[in-house]
């Protein structure tokens, strides 16, 4: 499961896992207080496994922020799938400069050819992603560098 992945169901999983925890609740005290209990460890190491782990944080709006500082008109910040999306999202939250925006490597570049190319993506290896393999965001990155020296 990846982090924060399913935060929008989280309002309404905590009401039904209420509900689940007073019906428990009525059955029988000890299994409901020994469930809470369970629950609280578990929340506790995953919290605590993740403040251990720093490099687990990718730092996004830090990203976004130093290209959006530097960016010139006319200039393309390309950012596939969820990537894009966030940056999108800090794009509207920062300052707006003009330049292209574009969802994939594959795509054309504009014309005239612009002056700097802007490429995010995620070095952290996920294993669920479809097709995804160790080295595949830099393999991706050297496909395009190789195709656009002959434009």
């Amino acid at each position: 499961m990846v982090e924060r992945y399913l935060s929008l169901c989280l309002p309404g999983s905590v009401l039904v896992a209420r509900a689940g925890g007073i019906a428990l609740l009525r059955f029988s005290r000890v299994l409901a207080i020994g469930l809470l209990g369970i629950v609280l460890l578990y929340s506790l190491a995953a919290i605590r496994f993740y403040d251990r782990h720093p490099e687990f944080v990718e730092g996004w709006r830090e990203a976004s922020r130093s290209i959006l500082s530097r960016v010139k008109p006319r200039d393309v910040v390309i950012g596939e799938s969820l990537t894009g999306y966030t940056f999108d999202y800090y794009r509207d939250t920062f300052s707006k400069p003009a330049f292209w925006r574009l969802d994939s490597l594959q795509t054309t570049l504009p014309k005239p050819l612009p002056e700097n190319v802007w490429i995010l993506a995620s070095i952290r290896f996920n294993l669920n992603w479809q097709g995804a393999a160790p080295g595949a965001a830099e393999a991706a990155v050297q496909k395009f560098a190789e195709a656009r020296k002959r434009e």
